[in-house]
């Protein structure tokens, strides 16, 4: 996801769409280095990311599912987020 920074908070709804014995443990960030990502909720097949989208960055998230049946074995995933100046 690519925002313009100065067009307003951005939120990314993210759902895990997969076979039911896979739940989203943990969603992190990585790159954030001006604090502008949050995450909201905690049920297993859905989030809320927050992007204040006032400061430019080239940040990923990274979203940590577990498979409940084989032992909850953890698969991490980290998708890019990128606020740019506006045009």
């Amino acid at each position: 996801m690519t925002c313009t920074i100065g067009n307003g908070n951005a939120s990314i709804n993210l759902s895990l769409i997969a076979d039911t014995r896979y739940e989203i443990d943990t969603v992190g960030f990585t790159g954030d280095d001006a604090g502008q990502l949050t995450t909201q909720g905690n049920a297993k097949r859905s989030r809320v990311i927050n992007d204040r989208n006032t400061s430019v960055i080239n940040a990923n998230y990274k979203v940590s599912v577990i498979d409940t049946g084989n032992g909850n074995a953890n698969i991490p995933c980290d998708p890019p987020i990128m606020n740019k100046q506006p045009v």
